[in-house]
């Protein structure tokens, strides 16, 4: 069972918080997930396509960030991805932030 499932008070708070922060942003069900769909533009004017994926074991497990469009290849010649996941998410953890 899905957290929004056993807790829709919690539904309810994410929705005015990311409404009242992040009005361009929708919710909806993308392959079967609660997530925000929605647009975000840099301090440098890049704007970007988003969608921001709850996984079933939030608030336990932080949301799961990908970019929409433009993609973001950030592999470097190594191989290695740098701040991004193999699956395309985006690495959005800080150090002594948590």
């Amino acid at each position: 069972m899905a957290w929004y499932d056993y807790n829709p008070q919690r539904v309810l708070q994410e929705q005015q918080i990311m409404t009242q922060k992040f009005p361009q942003f929708q919710m909806l069900m993308v392959d079967k997930q609660l997530a925000w769909i929605g647009s975000l533009e840099t301090n440098r004017n890049n704007t970007y396509s988003i969608v921001v994926k709850y996984p079933d074991e939030f608030p336990n497990k932080e949301p799961l960030v990908y970019p929409i469009e433009p993609i973001i290849e950030a592999q470097e010649a190594s191989g290695k991805y740098k701040h991004q996941y193999p699956d395309g998410r985006l690495c959005l953890y800080y150090p002594g932030s948590r």
